[in-house]
């Protein structure tokens, strides 16, 4: 499996259960959508960028 494709794996199973990571985390919870939003890692938009390594 690929980095990126265990990192897309790994924003899913986020997104599944973001209920409990905010209620876990706070407001640290949308940093972690932010990282896999500001990439082409889950909604791939034009605006994203594509290059992480």
């Amino acid at each position: 499996m690929s980095k990126r494709s265990a990192i897309v794996t790994l924003a899913g199973i986020l997104e599944e259960h973001r209920a409990l990571l905010k209620d876990q985390l706070g407001k640290d919870e949308g940093a972690l959508f932010e990282i896999a939003n500001r990439y082409d890692l889950r909604h791939r938009k034009a605006d994203q960028r594509g290059d992480c390594d």
